[in-house]
């Protein structure tokens, strides 16, 4: 008995000292090496997927299904074998397969065949098509911007695509939302993650046991979920004691951003849907996700109200949202958040810095890109002060390109236009000197976008507007290229990097002591043993 319970000690204390020497190499923020390595700010990367053709003609003659086929990838020079390539995409994907175009939206799982493997850390690499972009610009600077505000948002950047050897075109990468995002972000994912179906609107019902069945369970435990969610629901219902079931201080960000931007295809929107909810202790978080149609990309105007950033619907049916700005004090602080960003992060002359970057980076390989959704005309009006007619002057020809022009942005004013109505009018709105009612009212009807099903012409011979947008001298590039911040904050990202380390080193430091009191309590019933 003796010798069984030294035993065990000595495994104790044996595997409580490998424990926090080890727990430097446990994965945490720091060391996921994707970001810097594979969605770099100053170059355009290549993509390289090779698969059979049989799996690429069934991928483009069945794309709503989307199912993943074996491929081998090389993304910027390193291969990876066995992984998952496919279809991705709610609306868009139906568009695209409904048109006599084969540039759709594309995921890559490095771990869908071979489980534990991936891209120096990625496991999951979305690529997305542009289709409601012609400034292919969106989700980049939303992110940027999410992410100066301290909101966890996933890496972003560009490739050529080019499937078995033919470019396919210019994609924007978006890193995938799950265990690795989480690691990095907040040192361990010891929470649940939850991905929003379309109608996630988070209202509280009585008839109903559980309150957000269009909440899928992306990572965590499957034991208790659906009871921390319905908590949280019925607490958005009586608005009372919210900190106890949310970051306040997050959402409130989160939603200034939103609002800034008018990213109505969200949770804000008639859809209600594109993001995440992150738990952890029964608090969530949000996280933003799809971010192509904001810049009122979605039928939005620049006029939009920021008491009642919603469209169609009323802040009570978007109770996440709504029960915030209920409570004064919550308000304020909303309206503060709006303030820094219109100051700081969103000011003319920071987003045409910003535009003018990335239109120096991508421009050469949009003109290059063989199955792009709009003309170089449509792409350079989109940067600037280009109106709307002059955007969409094309939309007459060919049932599918004047059908898509509706989801596809073209509704929407240049970039650098938005910016300056935008920040116009939330100035006004903040000081008092425009209604909330007469917010609403603009220049810029903004209908809402048709998802029509139809076949037409080939939207790659589109001859549209030819306005070229003319670069003021003051817009010139600076030297270089500037690497713009994507994720956290260096305060917040230094808290989260050590998190997961601390919590390892200090599970070995416990499994150390209670081998020590296992050696002292058998030193004194040694001492007293007959």
């Amino acid at each position: 008995m003796k010798m069984e319970l030294v035993t065990v000690t000595a495994l104790l204390l044996i595997f409580g000292v490998l424990v926090v020497g080890l727990s430097p190499l446990v994965p945490d923020g720091s060391r996921f090496t994707y970001v810097e390595r594979f969605f770099p700010s100053d170059r355009v990367i290549d993509i390289y997927v090779e698969l059979a053709p049989d799996d690429l003609e069934e991928i483009f003659t069945n794309p709503l299904r989307e199912e993943y086929k074996d491929a081998v990838v090389t993304i910027d020079g390193v291969t990876v074998k066995h992984v998952g390539f496919r279809t991705k995409g709610n609306s868009s994907l139906r568009m695209v397969a409904g048109s006599d175009s084969n540039r759709y939206s594309f995921k890559i799982d490095f771990d869908q065949y071979i489980k534990g493997q991936s891209l120096a850390g990625l496991t999951k690499l979305n690529l997305n098509n542009s289709m409601s972009d012609p400034s292919y610009m969106r989700e980049h600077l939303s992110y940027e911007l999410l992410a100066e505000m301290g909101i966890p948002s996933p890496a972003v950047g560009y490739a050529n695509l080019y499937i078995n050897g033919e470019l396919h075109g210019l994609y924007v990468t978006v890193e995938g939302i799950e265990e690795p995002f989480l690691w990095r972000t907040y040192g361990a994912p010891l929470g649940n993650l939850y991905k929003a179906s379309e109608g996630t609107d988070l209202v509280y019902r009585e008839d109903q046991d559980e309150q957000a069945s269009t909440l899928k369970l992306v990572v965590g435990s499957k034991t208790t979920p659906d009871q921390k969610v319905n908590a949280m629901v019925k607490a958005l219902a009586t608005g009372e004691d919210l900190e106890s079931y949310l970051n306040v201080d997050q959402l409130l960000r989160y939603f200034a951003v939103n609002t800034v931007l008018v990213n109505l295809d969200s949770y804000v929107g008639t859809f209600a849907h594109n993001y995440y909810l992150y738990e952890q202790d029964g608090v969530f978080t949000i996280l933003p996700w799809d971010y192509n149609m904001s810049f009122a990309g979605f039928g939005g105007t620049p006029y939009l109200s920021i008491d009642t950033p919603t469209q169609g619907v009323s802040l009570e049916s978007r109770p996440l949202l709504g029960s915030l700005l209920a409570k004064e004090e919550y308000k304020e602080r909303y309206y503060r958040y709006l303030e820094e960003i219109i100051n700081e992060h969103f000011t003319v002359e920071k987003m045409t810095e910003k535009i003018n970057r990335l239109a120096v980076l991508i421009r050469p390989h949009v003109e290059a890109d063989p199955t792009k959704f709009f003309s170089m005309e449509q792409f350079e009006a989109s940067l600037g002060s280009g109106s709307s007619s002059a955007i969409t002057s094309n939309r007459t020809r060919g049932a599918m390109r004047g059908g898509m022009m509706g989801m596809m942005g073209g509704s929407t004013i240049g970039l650098t236009q938005f910016v300056t109505e935008r920040i116009q009018s939330i100035k006004a709105q903040l000081a008092g000197e425009v209604t909330q009612q007469s917010s609403a009212q603009s220049p810029f009807p903004g209908p809402m976008p048709q998802f029509p099903q139809f076949r037409g012409n080939n939207p790659m011979g589109n001859q549209a507007f030819r306005g070229q947008w003319e670069m003021p001298p003051n817009m010139a590039p600076p030297p270089g290229v500037e690497r713009m911040p994507r994720q956290m904050p260096d305060r917040m990202r230094t808290e989260a990097n050590v998190i997961s380390s601390v919590y390892i080193a200090t599970i070995g430091a416990g499994l150390a002591l209670i081998a020590i009191a296992c050696l002292f309590f058998l030193k004194i019933r040694n001492k007293y043993s007959i």
